[in-house]
């Protein structure tokens, strides 16, 4: 993720904010309102000179800049102050003052003219805030979440405007905000695809789980996502002896209820009014069907609606909760030890694979040949329920939202009609590059149908036909859903300085379509055939459960699918996956 420039403002009064400026002298005390640009942003310090009656010394709002420096006499900025009504500049009634002030220059004269009148040349920026903090923010809990800050004699508020860190910065949102709130700072999302699908695979309530060879950076990658979401977490390590009692709590030896780690991340999110997630190191280790008992459906998003008892309190469990945790791909084995229901509850992810997976031109045109060469309405998705389905981009208790991001559920709730329309840029048959217009629904119902026609063709099992169920496509729908939902908010952000589009198509370069349609596949419907590979363990390679596999290897690589072609080759050597 990136951004500009972080600067936090000293002030007395906060309309000026909510007007939407910025003004200071232009001298040296003030330099730094010189430099700054369009694109940076502001935290807002009311200091202990506050005019309102509400607290001071507290951060109360973070607003960014909408131009760069005006340099003007002080007669064009006293004009300039004389066209800000208050009226029209809203403030909480925790700072609304009672007086007689019609416009901003009344108030510029009762508070600032006696100190200012001496000067002659001004400094105006434009400013939008884009939060108004529920959470104030002390400069004492600053300093204590930021260590080296305690090393710092004095204020670290150092006159009118003070430029900090970008991690100083991140520490602020983290403090005052939800985690849900961060994105509208950080509308630019990473570059990387994978970035991108983690992303999206919480947004969709999924739970996540990340396989890949040991010193490969899973929990750093999953620490560090974190802190750029501004989340907080509880981290623990797989344990074979865990029981209920260590995990979610249980009533002590004297009858006292004690909270396990699980219960504690989500008191402390309710508590901080921001989301608390539990990180496990080494998952598998544990038995998790086990040590959740009763408890294993609080996993499940939907299932949160309703209090659960603990001890005869009753705690709601956040929609926003996750839990998180890495397994490393030599026991990969032991991932039959979580039960398929757990694993449902969870995206599993290939780390290494999709952490650097691309598409040379070649699969990318195979790509767009698969779509051009099919009529993606005659598919149907089977037996879905779609308002049931995509019912979790609605569950809300604002702050805590079950997509995480508040920006989200706003975004589903002006695009419900278009939430499944995408459209992608694929060159044709003479090279030319052309628009394509599809739906999610459609395109993965093609890939689902082809799908189980292959594997329909294998008989001699129990389980027999093996299929690709609703309730995976429905899982692999919400995902891309959830992808479709950062794009258009990412791109309008970038065209429209934070402000969502709210049901336009945007446009989608192949490969990142071709990548988020390869990861739902990969990671939400070739699990379910795992149950083949021990029939090709039993059969042989050259059996018809191996050779029905390959089929449907064949066939996704016509789609372009590579991941999730490999990992459908390496059920038809035996091997179980991800």
């Amino acid at each position: 993720m990136s951004c500009n420039e972080f600067f936090i403002e000293s002030t007395k009064e906060l309309y000026h904010i909510a007007c939407g400026f910025m003004w200071s002298p232009n001298g040296q005390n003030w330099a730094h309102m010189a430099s700054i640009a369009e694109g940076d942003y502001v935290f807002h310090y009311l200091s202990s000179k506050s005019i309102h009656p509400a607290q001071g010394q507290v951060i109360v709002a973070v607003s960014r800049v909408k131009s760069n420096p005006q340099f003007l006499s002080r007669n064009q900025l006293l004009d300039k102050l004389k066209s800000y009504d208050l009226d029209k500049c809203p403030l909480s009634t925790n700072f609304v003052l009672n007086t007689e002030f019609t416009n901003y220059y009344n108030l510029w004269d009762r508070y600032y003219s006696e100190e200012f009148n001496k000067y002659d040349q001004f400094i105006f920026v434009e400013i939008e805030v884009i939060e108004w903090f529920r959470n104030r923010i002390s400069i004492d809990v600053i300093r204590n979440r930021i260590p080296v800050l305690k090393r710092i004699r004095g204020s670290i508020v150092q006159g009118y405007l003070t430029p900090i860190r970008r991690e100083w910065a991140l520490s602020i949102l983290s403090s005052a905000l939800p985690g849900v709130a961060v994105k509208k700072i950080y509308h630019t999302l990473s570059a990387t695809n994978f970035d991108f699908v983690i992303l999206a695979s919480l947004i969709a309530g999924k739970n996540l789980l990340l396989v890949g060879p040991p010193g490969s950076g899973k929990t750093s990658y999953i620490r560090e996502l974190l802190g750029e979401l501004g989340i907080d977490y509880v981290l623990r390590t797989g344990n074979p002896e865990w029981t209920v009692f260590d995990v979610f709590g249980g009533l002590d030896l004297q009858g006292r209820w004690r909270d396990g780690f699980l219960t504690v991340a989500i008191r402390r999110g309710l508590e901080g009014g921001r989301p608390v997630w539990v990180v496990i190191d080494e998952l598998n280790r544990a038995n998790l069907d086990l040590a959740l008992g009763e408890y294993f459906t609080l996993l499940d998003v939907e299932h949160r609606g309703e209090p659960i008892d603990t001890g005869g309190e009753k705690l709601r469990v956040p929609y926003s909760f996750r839990l998180l945790g890495t397994m490393n791909s030599f026991d990969r084995s032991l991932l039959q030890r979580l039960g398929f229901a757990l694993r449902r509850r969870f995206a599993v992810v290939d780390f290494a694979r999709f952490r650097n997976l691309t598409y040379p031109r070649n699969e990318e045109g195979e790509f767009c040949r698969s779509v051009r060469d099919r009529d993606l309405q005659l598919c149907k998705l089977p037996e879905i329920d779609m308002k049931k389905a995509l019912s979790i981009f609605e569950l809300a208790k604002p702050p805590d939202y079950a997509t995480v991001f508040g920006d989200i559920h706003e975004w589903y709730g002006k695009s419900k009609d278009s939430v499944l329309k995408v459209e992608v840029v694929c060159p044709d048959e003479t090279q030319e590059t052309k628009q394509i217009g599809m739906s999610l629904d459609g395109l993965l119902a093609c890939i689902v149908e082809e799908m189980n026609k292959v594997l329909k063709s294998y008989s001699r099992c129990e389980a027999c036909p093996v299929e690709v169920t609703p309730g995976i496509v429905a899982d692999a729908l919400r995902f891309l859903v959830a992808a479709k939902a950062i794009h258009e908010l990412a791109a309008s952000d970038n065209a429209a300085q934070g402000e969502a589009a709210g049901g336009q198509p945007r446009v989608w370069p192949p490969g990142k379509l071709l990548y988020l349609l390869d990861f739902a596949v990969a990671t939400y419907i070739v699990p379910q055939l795992d149950v083949l590979a021990s029939y090709v363990q039993v059969e042989g390679y050259e059996g018809q459960a191996a050779q029905t596999l390959r089929e449907v290897a064949t066939m996704l690589r016509v789609w372009g699918l590579r991941a999730s072609a490999e990992l459908v080759e390496k059920l038809s050597q035996g091997f179980n996956v991800p």
